[in-house]
């Protein structure tokens, strides 16, 4: 992008078909004004390269659908599982201020997994040797 002399604004961009980084100029619209878009890649563009990267990286799913949704959800439970506050919850994922979904739909599920209840139950060790 710096070769190009694009140093400032989002570093994910819309690519042109020239093989060129977008900029506000080569985004602007017949009627002189940028699209409501911009610069920045349109939502369904990010979904097609997560599903791409995925495939091609040979992944499998689990049956459900993958999507670039799992981008968000990931970071706020990789956030909530190392402490962070819900206003860092917020700030990180766009949420609206005193939202509680990151905390009910991403963070309590990962805490609820991490109590596993059939720690209390004895495993056999056949390597053990028998208590007398």
């Amino acid at each position: 992008m710096a070769e190009q002399g694009i140093t400032t604004g989002p570093v994910w961009r819309e690519i042109l078909r020239s093989g060129k980084v977008a900029t506000p100029e080569t985004r602007a619209t017949k009627g002189g004004g940028a699209s409501k878009r911009g610069i920045y890649l349109r939502p369904q563009t990010v979904n097609d390269r997560v599903k791409y990267w995925f495939a091609a990286a040979g992944l499998k799913s689990d049956g459900r659908p993958v999507s670039s949704h799992g981008l968000r959800a990931g970071g706020a439970t990789d956030l909530g599982m190392a402490g962070a506050t819900d206003e860092e919850l917020e700030e990180a994922g766009r949420w609206k201020k005193g939202s509680r979904i990151p905390r009910e739909r991403y963070v309590r599920p990962t805490k609820n997994a991490a109590r596993d209840l059939f720690k209390k139950v004895p495993v056999h060790d056949p390597n053990a040797q028998a208590q007398e």
